[in-house]
């Protein structure tokens, strides 16, 4: 008896750390689940050029562009980590930053916890709290590969631990480990500097009532604020010849001179002026519901006390915190539509905000616990609480490891191709690693010759893969067997599909009836033969919809033509398939063909709207060409000349080599379907 009396007692009082150690070990377990975020290789180059330059002194060793003014609080740490750890693989590094990433993801949820429990003095609202931060789909995803926004969200936890720590304590040691804390904050994004001003009203407030003697307030904030300041000067090297610096960063990175054009509700828009609504959209169809409504429940709950008590606000209680919450939340967001920021992918950018909504979300059920009088009522609403959860690990599971393509039931999830047609899915590039085991698996042995739309990311995931692996892919755009794509419009021997929503296909180029697996794979496609030789397409750019490809055949050259000129460097391929296949160079005919590829050029340069391609002397039986487009599908098609186009055998060739040209890619088409 005393044992279960122990146990019960054990389990009662250490709930938060053995959920913890639960959250740990299976982060362990599926942490090599996860590709490689394409960004990741640059932001380690970034880090090792800061590192350089702390070493040096040399301030031609720090990078130029946006990336000058990125943060290394959390870039630094995880690069001497990787060079005291002796890593020299791809893979080893990978892995550790990754398993670094989702360690710090866990430390925010501990702080949640910790926050939680000192707020209320009620640990299954604490374990509630630290429950609702960890399983955010979309944020537990990219505690895995995301280095920048992750840390953002986890230390902008930490900070509002502080911050109620510091106004507790009423202390100028807490008030000095604030400051810090908000100097590490704004090092990993410039958003968190919004925080000095908010404690600042807070110190206001406390001067108002005379809380604590004026002199003592004046003291802890302006050691608040000097630590705030030298934090963020010691972890910034591009301020270290000029703090005035700071204004330019903080210009540069709220207007990225980043241009993308991503789908929003069925429309392309640009990440220079999203629509106000592109925000709140985004984060009420990508929440949890039960993470919502209690949400909603606690910011409308801390509102309505306000105005019914509003010298509450003036004295460090649990009130006046919630409302400190509701100003994170909602600040953030105002200023983000009021500003015109420039966002793109969701709202990955603003993931922080998760934070101060999940502990809004304890303030909702807490009010909606203690407003029920009824003992079954108020069980029932804790049972309710617990499946809504129970439901969001079940969807995380059958997700995994794609849950950051998570959508809520508020969005159509089961019509095919729908929330692809209406909203960026956000792979960010690591999809590619399942294509490419995919196509180590199905083919054991040998070297593979692959082709993709997006060569940065598919060459990041090869570096996560073991090193016999990486040895065996081969990325090409001369020759392949293999198209692993991303942005799928069309099916392939192998399409990963999410919600009924393809975001990885891959196709196998010399396509055999084994590999269709059935007649109505064949049926679907057609290569265009055309009496007149011309090839046309519309399709959209990162930058620009409805851009228009033409391709002429004058003389002996091949001229293409495109309207409009987007300012887009974008690889275009040309593959002759020759009559005779002795007839191509001795150095191409092992690929059976011969490549004249070539990229549009930007403004200023030459051929941005026009460029041509002299065919060689032997005759050229079919060519196929095409657009990809990174972050967008682009085009491809195929053109049978004339006077091969009654050659059955010719047709036949040209149908199996490219077989991604659709009936909707016609030479009529208006492209691909949105």
């Amino acid at each position: 008896m005393k044992s279960r009396v122990w146990a019960i007692n054990f389990l009662a009082t250490h709930n938060g750390t053995l959920v913890c150690a639960l959250f740990l070990i299976v982060g362990l377990g599926v942490l090599d689940d996860y590709g490689v975020l394409r960004d990741e290789k640059g932001e380690r180059r970034v880090a090792q050029s800061k590192l350089h330059f702390m070493i040096s002194g040399d301030e031609s060793a720090l990078p130029q562009g946006p990336v000058r003014y990125y943060g290394i609080a959390f870039e630094l740490p995880a690069l001497l980590v990787e060079r005291l750890l002796g890593l020299e693989d791809s893979r080893s590094r990978y892995l550790t930053r990754h398993l670094l990433i989702h360690l710090f993801f866990l430390l925010g949820g501990v702080f949640c916890y910790r926050l939680v429990f000192r707020l209320f003095q009620n640990r299954a609202l604490a374990v509630f709290a630290l429950l609702l931060f960890v399983l955010h789909p979309r944020l537990y995803a990219h505690s895995f590969f995301n280095s920048k926004d992750i840390p953002f969200a986890s230390m902008f936890m930490i900070v509002l631990f502080l911050i109620d720590r510091a106004f507790r304590k009423e202390t100028a040691a807490a008030f000095l480990m604030l400051g810090v804390g908000v100097g590490v904050l704004t090092n990993l994004r410039i958003m968190g500097m919004m925080l000095v001003p908010t404690v600042l009203v807070m110190r206001a407030g406390d001067w108002c009532v005379a809380s604590t003697s004026r002199s003592h307030i004046l003291r802890t904030t302006i050691v608040f604020v000097g630590a705030s300041l030298m934090t963020l000067y010691a972890l910034s090297p591009y301020l270290w010849g000029n703090p005035l610096r700071f204004g330019d960063g903080l210009t540069t990175l709220a207007h990225h001179p980043a241009v993308f054009r991503q789908r929003f509700q069925g429309e392309r828009v640009s990440s220079t002026a999203p629509p106000p609504h592109y925000i709140p959209t985004w984060f009420v169809i990508t929440t949890p519901p039960v993470v919502l409504l209690l949400g909603l429940l606690g910011a409308g709950s801390v509102g309505f006390r306000a105005v019914t008590r509003p010298g509450a606000l003036l004295r460090p209680t649990s009130l006046r915190f919630g409302g400190l919450l509701v100003a994170c939340f909602l600040l953030p967001v105002s200023a983000a539509i009021l500003l015109r920021a420039h966002i793109y992918d969701g709202w990955r950018h603003l993931y922080f905000l998760h934070a101060p909504f999940c502990l809004l979300a304890v303030y909702g059920l807490r009010g909606v616990t203690a407003g029920c009088q009824w003992g079954p009522l108020r069980a029932g609403v804790y049972g309710l609480t617990g499946l809504g959860v129970g439901l969001v690990i079940l969807e995380m599971i059958w997700l995994h490891p794609y849950q950051h393509v998570y959508f809520n039931r508020l969005v159509d999830r089961t019509t095919p191709e729908y929330l692809g047609s209406q909203y960026y899915l956000g792979s960010y590039g690591v999809v590619y690693r399942e294509g490419l085991e995919y196509l180590l698996d199905r083919y054991p042995a040998g070297l593979l010759t692959v082709f993709t739309n997006d060569p940065a990311s598919l060459r990041m995931n090869l570096l996560i893969l073991p090193q016999a692996d990486r040895e065996r892919i081969v990325v090409s755009s001369v020759a392949y067997d293999f198209y692993v794509t991303g942005f799928p419009l069309r099916p392939g021997i192998y399409t990963r599909k999410v919600y009924n929503n393809s975001i990885l296909t891959v196709e196998k180029m010399t396509l055999t009836m084994e590999d269709a697996g059935s007649d109505a794979y064949q049926e679907a496609y057609e290569v265009t033969v055309a009496d007149a030789p011309i090839i046309q397409t519309t399709f959209d750019t990162w930058v620009e919809n409805n851009v228009v490809v033409s391709v002429y055949l004058e003389g002996n050259t091949l001229v293409y033509v495109r309207e409009p000129c987007d300012v887009l460097k974008t690889y275009v391929f040309v593959h002759l398939h020759p009559a005779d296949v002795d007839d191509l160079p001795p150095q191409r005919v092992q690929y059976g063909f011969d490549n004249k590829d070539f990229s549009w050029t930007g403004p200023g340069g030459n051929g941005m709207c026009m460029r041509t391609v002299r065919l060689p002397e032997y005759e050229v039986a079919w060519l196929a060409t095409g657009q990809p487009d990174g972050r967008v599908p682009g085009w491809r098609k195929t053109f049978i000349f004339p006077e091969r186009g009654q050659d059955g055998e010719t047709l036949k060739a040209a149908n199996n080599a490219m077989p991604g040209i659709s009936k909707r890619d016609s030479n009529d088409s208006d492209g691909p379907a949105r």
